[in-house]
């Protein structure tokens, strides 16, 4: 569906749809999926984060306790801000995909379609406090974006974006410490010799591995690095698992190392085969910044806690995307595989919508209350 008008209006008109055809029709596919979030009530979650929402660092709490001033009990305004910074982050992940896989624009509306309709990240949209996860991945693939524009056009200005990107979004929160080693991953696989200055691969892989945070992979790796690795296979199967299959997973733990065996051996042929720069980063991307996470434990059945994968979802739509343009390069498979991301868009758009529906059963409608601080 990301790519399918607009292929068929090149075919017809002999030229290529420019960027402003498929951003529009990401809107649309953006409104077609969300527009019955709306009128979701806020949960529990959201008033504890609403209480804790004050005028301080980190931002998002500051934006948090903004919203509250200036929104009261109009729950609408509050998702209107989420769809805004989602449709931001949308339009991020399109340029930045055109400097990773260097393909036509219809890769890039992919990916940005892939992960705006992941239910796994639902938590991060429908919440109406989810600006605490959006604000940081926004500035997160803004960072990303900049830094891969750099790469095609050195300019000192562009890094000093990337810093401050960085800088007002994600550094105060250790959720996103493994920004800055994904950003390094990008640079080694996207840069031309002599592109990048050696301190700038200094400042990211000190911000990521500053105490305590340095230690976090090394801890990770040794505990228990299925539960830490398992959970990204839920990035390209957003269902969640069945309580059986959990359980069973929790009682035999040699099925889920099993599994995380077979996954990163997946990713190796793969890699072997397509030779794609992008494709590399992406995934060796998510596995970067699953490590650098603090371990917490996540729902497998229900997918609570699947905010904090939002990088890793658009990393693995990148590497999906990635996927099926070395698949389209092949001539009997170039119509198959716009059918293919037609077919996987509409079943994504499925699931993102039941993920709606069952956020909507479990608002509060009591009203929200915050004291003036002064």
């Amino acid at each position: 569906m990301a790519n399918n008008s607009p292929e068929n209006a090149e075919k017809k008109s002999g030229r290529p749809a420019g960027p402003r055809t498929f951003l529009v029709l990401n809107f649309i596919y953006l409104l077609m999926v969300y527009g019955p979030s709306l009128w979701i009530l806020p949960s529990g979650a959201d008033r504890a984060g609403l209480a804790d929402a004050a005028p301080r660092l980190p931002l998002p709490l500051a934006l948090t306790w903004a919203e509250a001033r200036l929104f009261g009990d109009f729950f609408p305004a509050y998702h209107l801000v989420n769809l805004a910074l989602l449709y931001g982050i949308m339009v991020c992940l399109f340029f930045f995909t055109r400097h990773a896989l260097r393909g036509p624009w219809w890769l890039g509306s992919l990916v940005a379609v892939l992960t705006m309709a992941n239910p796994l990240k639902s938590e991060a949209v429908l919440r109406i406090t989810g600006v605490d996860l959006l604000w940081p991945m926004l500035l997160s693939v803004a960072a990303l974006l900049m830094l891969a524009s750099y790469l095609d056009t050195p300019r000192v200005w562009k890094l000093a974006l990337v810093n401050l990107f960085l800088i007002a979004g994600p550094a105060f929160d250790p959720v996103w410490r493994g920004m800055g080693m994904v950003l390094t991953c990008y640079a080694l696989l996207g840069a031309e010799d002599g592109k990048v200055p050696r301190w700038f691969f200094l400042s990211f892989l000190a911000y990521s591995l500053f105490p305590p945070y340095g230690t976090i992979a090394l801890q990770n790796l040794l505990s228990a690095p299925h539960e830490v690795l398992g959970p990204l296979l839920l990035v390209f199967y957003p269902i969640g698992l069945l309580p059986e299959t959990v359980a069973r997973l929790d009682r035999y733990c040699w099925l889920a190392w099993a599994e995380v065996a077979v996954a990163l051996g997946g990713m190796v042929l793969l890699l072997r085969k397509t030779r794609s720069r992008g494709l590399c980063f992406a995934l060796l991307g998510m596995l970067l910044f699953r490590l650098l996470q603090p371990w917490q434990t996540e729902d497998l059945v229900h997918m609570t806690g699947g905010g904090r994968f939002l990088m890793p979802i658009a990393l693995g739509s990148l590497a999906l995307t990635g996927l099926f343009q070395g698949i389209s390069r092949h001539p009997k498979w170039a119509r198959p595989v716009i059918m293919m991301t037609t077919v996987l868009c509409v079943i994504f758009f499925a699931l993102q919508w039941r993920a709606i529906a069952s956020w909507r059963e479990t608002g509060d409608p009591a009203p929200v209350h915050r004291e003036d601080p002064g």
